[in-house]
């Protein structure tokens, strides 16, 4: 009899299709959010387009501004009250080279804590080469900034003594005539420089991003069992593919086409899903992320959906490509279905030997049929027939 697949194993197999329909559609994007998403090359690449590279150091000037005024560095200057007027100047003394290795040097701090290899506490940027470059250009920072203050008026300048004057707080914020603005520069020159060297030698990454540590340290434990369940995600896919194949294999035919058509399936929805989702890729990121960018450092918001939106564009392409060989090893194993040959019934003893005997050569049959046991007549006329023989030899 032809073996046939037991109705326990095709309810089984069913059912564990169903949950490799969205096991399989989840591992399509685990490769590529590896290779691409959690790899800080892709957004240090993103960096150097020029769009992006023009931000950077109004984003690094802005973060110096606030790790002075938090470390209480900036005893002499309000620089969150001026910020507005100093952060540009800041920006502009900022060499392009400083600014770039600054944000690779983060970049990678962010993602070595992501990838599990560095805790917080170590993920801080070093500012020396910064501090020392602000601090060579204090003169010209100081220049700068009183040029943008307003022109003073006799009121501010009413009752100045500049010999009672020790720091630049004791200065009006405005612009003098020639007669002070020696002095006011030599002022606002040490003032600013003794805040660039009173900045720490590193800055820490929360500086950038607003993570509070107590949710961080919350939210950590649950994102590395979510990063483990997938990254193991294709492998118990493959493995439980493997036990659907197993459950179907009284039957090759009905096991090829089983395992092929759920493979095509899978990968036919998820590229009808992909489309969909590139026509409006930068509108669903947008949508996304504008809720957690409103607190970040200005223009930081737009430096991290700009990236996010590129990195994520190239990922989603090696999901595509995934997706593709995943349908093209689909339609290889239907064609192997197609072409896959029953093995043949295994028949009864009886049967056989009826084969046998059915298949003997019609000649052997016929003689068969035609021996017939000799009489006493024909024995005694052949032993007269053999004499007479005998006599005449």
């Amino acid at each position: 009899m032809t073996e046939k697949i037991p109705f326990q194993n095709r309810i089984i197999a069913l059912l564990i299709s169903l949950i490799l329909v969205i096991g399989l559609f989840v591992s399509l994007f685990a490769l590529p959010v590896e290779l691409i998403f959690f790899n800080p090359q892709s957004y240090s690449t993103v960096l150097q387009n020029e769009d992006y590279a023009q931000a950077l150091p109004g984003i690094l000037s802005e973060v110096l501004v606030y790790q002075a005024a938090q470390n209480g560095s900036a005893e002499q200057i309000d620089l969150v009250k001026f910020k507005d007027t100093v952060s540009p100047i800041i920006a502009e003394h900022l060499s392009a080279e400083t600014v770039q290795t600054t944000f690779n040097t983060a970049i990678n701090q962010t993602f070595s804590y992501l990838n599990f290899k560095i805790p917080t506490s170590d993920m801080k940027i070093n500012i020396v080469d910064i501090k020392d470059e602000l601090s060579g250009s204090s003169a010209e920072i100081a220049a700068e900034f009183l040029a943008a203050l307003p022109n003073c008026t006799d009121n501010d300048l009413a009752g100045l003594n500049t010999a009672t004057i020790s720091t630049a707080n004791d200065l009006p914020a405005c612009k003098p005539g020639s007669q002070n603005l020696a002095f006011f520069k030599q002022m606002w020159t040490k003032a600013f420089e003794d805040t660039f060297n009173s900045l720490p030698s590193s800055v820490a990454i929360t500086a950038i991003f607003p993570l509070e540590e107590t949710l961080t340290d919350q939210n950590f434990s649950n994102y590395s069992l979510i990063r483990w369940g997938f990254r193991l995600l294709p492998i118990i896919s493959i493995l439980l593919l493997i036990l659907v194949a197993i459950l179907l294999r009284k039957k090759r035919k009905v096991m090829w086409k089983w395992t092929g058509w759920l493979l095509v399936i899978v990968s036919a929805i998820t590229l009808v899903g992909l489309v969909v989702l590139l026509i409006g890729f930068d509108q669903f990121i947008a949508m996304t992320l504008n809720p957690y960018l409103k607190n970040l450092v200005t223009g930081f918001g737009y430096i991290l959906l700009g990236a996010v939106q590129d990195v994520g564009y190239q990922m989603l392409i090696w999901v595509i490509i995934s997706t593709v060989i995943m349908m093209v090893f689909g339609i290889i194993l239907l064609l192997a279905g197609r072409m896959a040959k029953e093995p043949q019934p295994v028949m009864a003893e009886e049967t056989q030997y009826e084969r046998i005997e059915a298949e003997e050569p019609p000649a052997e049959i016929e003689q068969q049929k035609t021996v017939v046991p000799e009489t006493m007549e024909e024995i005694e006329q052949k032993e007269r027939d053999e004499e007479n023989n005998q006599t005449e030899a």
